[in-house]
């Protein structure tokens, strides 16, 4: 299904923590939108193979808990977020998970050309991308990979296996204070925005 324009390309909301949700796409484009290509909010598991989310006013994978504890599952395999973000108010990105107990796994994916960070999870949420490539941010000053955000008090948490860094400013980002990245056969071009931990792990 290819979803074109519209206020967002795809849009959903669960009213009520009592509610859960299961979403399947596989080659799924979510392109032009006025705002973010995917808005997936609620308590939900998500699973996207080969979907592609470009050329959206703001994100292109986007995802919010919204019920605090009750958080998000995620799974992106082989996807692409590219070229998103035309509002130039610098917080677009290519896939972006918000909010505490929400899980996002990514495999394989290629993010770039994005305005502002490739990746950024924040909110206290929990990352594992396993051979992701982020590259070439279109604004300078920003980097590929970036976990939590300056002002925010969650501990949020990205672990980087075997993932490739290239073409922007800067390789990572650990906001100041509880933003942690743990790397794994990381390769980088760039250098690094440590205001929070950056750190290696054996998997």
């Amino acid at each position: 299904i290819e979803f074109e324009g519209g206020s967002n390309g795809f849009y959903t909301t669960i009213a009520s923590s009592s509610y859960s949700g299961t979403l399947y796409a596989k080659s799924c484009t979510f392109k032009y939108s006025g705002a973010r290509g995917t808005s997936i909010n609620g308590q939900w598991l998500v699973v996207s193979q080969s979907c592609i989310a470009a050329h959206n006013f703001s994100d292109g994978f986007n995802y919010h808990s919204i019920f605090g504890s009750t958080g998000q599952k995620v799974l992106e395999i082989d996807c692409i977020g590219r070229w998103n973000g035309r509002n130039a108010d610098g917080t677009n990105n290519g896939s972006t998970v918000h909010d505490a107990s929400t899980i996002v796994v990514r495999v394989g994916g290629d993010y770039h050309h994005n305005e502002d960070r490739n990746i950024h999870d924040i909110g206290g949420s929990y990352s594992w991308n396993l051979g992701c490539t982020a590259r070439d941010s279109r604004t300078a000053g920003y980097c590929n990979f970036a976990a939590g955000l300056a002002g925010d008090p969650s501990s949020t948490h990205m672990w980087l296996d075997n993932c490739t860094s290239s073409g922007s400013t800067y390789d990572l980002e650990a906001a100041v204070g509880l933003g942690v990245i743990a790397t794994s056969g990381l390769t980088v071009t760039a250098s690094n925005v440590a205001g929070g931990t950056i750190t290696t792990y054996t998997p």
